[in-house]
């Protein structure tokens, strides 16, 4: 069985400085991100890690489509 989903979440931030945020998403099975609006890296079997830069009071949008393999 193969899935193929798309997400996008929404960074938000209200600091008068630029953060980068990690973002940690698990996923099961055997997946690989077929898009990204930033580059995924592999933490582990079961999760992967995008890091956000976000500007001072705004925001940024993570897109991401993961086709994943049970």
């Amino acid at each position: 069985n193969v899935t193929r989903s798309t997400f996008e979440i929404t960074l938000r931030n209200h600091r008068d400085d630029d953060v980068v945020v990690e973002v940690l998403e698990s996923v099961g099975g055997y997946w690989d991100v077929i898009q990204s609006s930033h580059a995924a890296r592999k933490v582990s079997a079961q999760e992967m890690a995008f890091d956000v830069s976000v500007p001072a009071a705004g925001e940024s949008v993570l897109t991401y489509t993961v086709e994943v393999r049970y």
